[in-house]
């Protein structure tokens, strides 16, 4: 729903963004009716849907993710093995039991989508999983730790660079509007505090629970610092591997005061790669 409205505050103005968002932060918790806070790359792809009935477009876009993620799970725990159906239940079930994919998929959260391209990425290679990259990082900021990881490995460079490049000029030609105001929401978003919701997944908000919320804060980002980096260095040392793509996609885990349950939704596929727990239980 934040899309669609998101699509056409875009057609009726050139922005997608609540004009809210454009004065200075908001309160954190207090954007049910802001809703939109990313790049404008997803609002102009809504442009073309807004015709679509709303629940036809809801289902249609769940039920596609689900597909994706019924089909692309089991490849990724067999590993270029084959996949029996034991292997395939095993990782459908985790998938449905894991509660921040079941909230992406069924309240229409991106972050469904963003776990569809990293499994992709994680069973296609370094060239597809640069492409990965580049699409989400255009979409959402928080998965900018798997581009900078991308760069590290020559084959999945170009196709990280090149398509961001690509996107982001298009988009900016299409609406500079919607990008000027984007340099604006985008200083006032990162000054946004803590939601103080018990679905607030961060470390910052379990430290605050405590009355600790400084330590949480500065953990957060001490723990992201060092996943960055061990990704970086990873990339660097073995070039495209699962364990780069996983401290990558766990960096972006840790450092936002807020994260929400979709938001985990995309350490399902790197936490069926490289796994001692899977391995044992499969043989």
């Amino acid at each position: 729903f934040a899309y669609t409205m998101a699509a056409d505050r875009l057609a009726a103005t050139g922005s997608p963004y609540y004009p809210a968002l454009l004065q200075g932060p908001i309160v954190s918790g207090d954007n049910v009716l802001i809703g939109y806070f990313y790049p404008p790359v997803l609002p102009q792809l809504f442009l073309p849907l807004r015709a679509i009935p709303h629940l036809w477009l809801a289902v249609g876009w769940s039920s596609v993710q689900a597909i994706c993620l019924a089909v692309l799970l089991p490849l990724v725990l067999a590993r270029g093995a084959a996949v029996t159906m034991n292997r395939a239940l095993l990782a459908i079930g985790f998938g449905l039991a894991f509660y921040p994919l079941q909230f992406a998929i069924f309240s229409g959260n991106v972050s469904g989508w963003l776990t569809v391209g990293v499994a992709l990425s994680l069973i296609a290679g370094p060239r597809i999983g640069g492409g990965v990259a580049a699409v989400a990082t255009s979409i959402k900021l928080l998965p900018l730790p798997m581009f900078l990881a991308a760069l590290t490995d020559r084959r999945s460079r170009i196709t990280a660079v090149v398509p961001l490049a690509i996107i982001v000029a298009a988009s900016v030609l299409l609406a500079p509007q919607a990008w000027a105001d984007f340099a604006k929401v985008l200083p006032n978003t990162l000054q946004i505090g803590m939601a103080e919701s018990r679905t607030n997944l961060s470390p910052a908000h379990a430290f605050f629970e405590f009355g600790l919320l400084g330590v949480g804060v500065v953990l957060g980002r001490v723990l992201a610092i060092e996943f960055g980096a061990a990704a970086v260095l990873t990339g660097l040392r073995e070039a495209h591997s699962n364990r780069r793509s996983a401290l990558a996609v766990f960096t972006r885990t840790f450092s936002p005061p807020t994260l929400l349950p979709p938001h985990r939704a995309v350490q399902v596929p790197p936490a069926r790669t490289d796994c001692p727990v899977w391995a044992r239980a499969e043989r």
